[in-house]
């Protein structure tokens, strides 16, 4: 039951960490000791994040041939593939075969051994190459099992955003990461020895279940280490880190190693980050949250020292007792957190606002990874580039968002992407130059937007609570995540398009929604629920402007 809570503390006591950070502390050695590891521990997730798409990656097949496939080693192109296989677009089906024919004959595979007015589907494949676990487990052409593997990933991953969240703010930043990242190591190395579909699943699922989020817990206390000036380029250095990992895959995966050797080479490396407990300073903001304003305290002449500064006294003194006594007893008053957020209806609005964006975001961008192994071209250098596009879109926000503010550029990012992802849809086949710069345009205003959207969402969100809203934000937008890996076969059953107008759509419907949040450039990060809550009371919401119009408008119909 919500209970009522009665505010004890008038004016919130004064530990300005924003100020602090920026004026006395400045950027120096110890920002560098969270950024750094936390970059790697990016670089490292990004490396591994989409390994399904290559350890199950798809491979041209045919089906097998009783008739005509007397080799121990079928071809998969033979020069009798026109008289027992259909043709599909420019190439020949993959799924599907000319039935035999009645009466067939013994002898030279030839074209009265099969009955060419009856098309039926394989029972048996030829495939192209045995490295990939559509082989292992007989994959092809079974496009729901293949969804399965990516849907399980996202559901294991959405369940344990809301896990790392609480982890995060209940025993600290850097506890939800060793956590995270050893447990995403471990239980995905075990895949190696799967030797059935469901134990490759089932492992892929566990591993996401206890092991997702290092990147969102990397991300949060990197943004809580730096002044409110430079949150944008700490984020910027995530998102970069995290591309380049990408990239790598892509080139590592190009290798075309067996499946199983590419398990190790993605996931080995994550005990690394699982170290990082022992090196990463814990977020100041996450120790005075919990009331250990004394480690805070002594956690910041620390940096101050290590930076070759000294904190003033006036910034000694705001750590008195009575600021101990004072934010315990407003802790004790906080409440549950579902109905603080209901008693605060611009927090309410923002939480139901944000996780349409990540929707958005994870439903464009990996989908785009995705159709990315598919679209015409070498699937690993399409792969690498769509990373790689992701860095020059990232720095690009990074550099105009304190000139134009976060509402500007991620309206404008959003609708971008979306006229990118439409305008693909109308470039004649052929085109391939163009169709593909069309591509990673829209993947790189994605790239600012999604970089911005962790930003953003991070700044909205008061400290005690903002890494279990972020990584519930995250674990909602799973969702897009989930419908991603079907794109492939709405573009095969239903239309090749139908996923660029899905991307376009989401992209300017959350554009939209961008009107209804505030600007705020240059503020600094809410520490409670009334601060957040006074984001943007002083700035024109077009929300705001609608309801008091309304409410206006009521009055004088009463009145009359």
């Amino acid at each position: 039951m919500c209970q009522k809570t009665v505010k004890t503390v008038e004016q919130k006591p004064g530990i300005d960490l924003d100020r602090i950070l920026l004026e006395e502390i400045g950027n120096g050695k110890y920002q560098l000791r969270a950024v750094a590891p936390c970059g790697l521990a990016a670089f490292l997730v990004g490396y591994s994040i989409m390994g399904y798409l290559f350890t199950a990656a798809r491979t041209k097949t045919r089906c097998f041939i009783p008739e005509c496939d007397n080799d121990a080693e079928p071809s998969l192109t033979p020069p009798w593939i026109s008289e027992a296989i259909p043709m599909s677009g420019d190439s020949y089906d993959n799924c599907h075969r000319f039935a035999s024919a009645p009466q067939n004959t013994t002898g030279t595979c030839s074209s009265n051994l099969f009955d060419r007015s009856t098309v039926v589907k394989c029972t048996q494949y030829v495939y192209e190459n045995k490295n990939s676990a559509v082989y292992d487990f007989d994959l092809a052409c079974d496009e729901w099992r293949w969804f399965i593997i990516g849907s399980s990933l996202v559901v294991g991953s959405a369940i344990s955003l809301n896990i790392c969240g609480y982890v995060s703010d209940r025993w600290g930043r850097r506890a939800a990461i060793t956590f995270t990242s050893a447990n995403y190591a471990w239980i995905n190395i075990m895949t190696y020895w799967a030797n059935s579909y469901t134990t490759f699943v089932l492992c892929g699922f566990l591993g996401r279940l206890f092991g997702a989020g290092v990147f969102v817990c990397c991300n949060i206390l990197v943004l809580e280490h730096v002044g409110c000036k430079h949150r944008m380029v700490a984020g910027s250095i995530m998102s970069t880190c995290m591309a380049l990992g990408t990239a790598v895959q892509g080139l590592v995966a190009s290798s075309e190693l067996h499946w199983r050797h590419l398990v190790l080479i993605f996931h080995v490396p994550l005990f690394i980050s699982a170290s990082f407990y022992w090196i990463l300073p814990e977020s100041v903001r996450w120790l005075i949250s919990k009331d250990r304003i004394n480690e805070a305290k002594k956690m910041l002449i620390k940096a101050a020292d290590t930076n070759g500064k000294t904190l003033s006294d006036n910034t000694l003194k705001s750590f008195s007792e009575e600021i101990i006594r004072r934010n315990a007893e407003e802790e004790k008053n906080d409440g549950n957190l579902l109905c603080l957020v209901f008693k605060h209806k611009t927090v309410l609005l923002h939480c139901i606002i944000a996780p349409i964006w990540w929707i958005s975001v994870l439903f464009v961008t990996q989908g785009m990874a995705i159709t990315s192994v598919n679209i015409s071209g070498n699937r690993y250098l399409n792969y690498s580039a769509v990373a790689l596009v992701a860095i020059p879109g990232v720095w690009s926000v990074t550099f105009f968002i304190d000139k134009l503010g976060r509402k500007p550029i991620l309206i404008g990012g959003f609708w971008a992407s979306g006229a990118c992802q439409l305008g693909y849809i109308f470039v004649p086949k052929g085109y391939y130059n163009i169709s593909l710069a069309l591509y990673l345009l829209g993947r790189f205003f994605m790239a600012g937007v999604m970089t911005l959207t962790f930003v953003y969402t991070s700044e909205l969100m008061p400290t005690r609570y903002r890494s279990r809203l972020s990584t519930f934000f995250s674990s909602v937008g799973r969702i897009g995540a989930f419908v991603a890996p079907l794109t492939p076969a709405l573009a095969t059953e239903v239309w090749e398009h139908l996923p660029f107008v899905l991307f376009g759509g989401m992209a300017f419907f959350s554009g939209l929604l961008v009107l209804l949040t505030p600007e705020n450039l240059g503020s600094t990060l809410p520490e409670s629920m009334e601060d957040a809550n006074n984001l943007g009371k002083d700035q024109p919401s077009l929300l705001r402007s609608f309801t008091t119009k309304l409410f206006k408008r009521r009055q004088s119909y009463s009145l009359e």
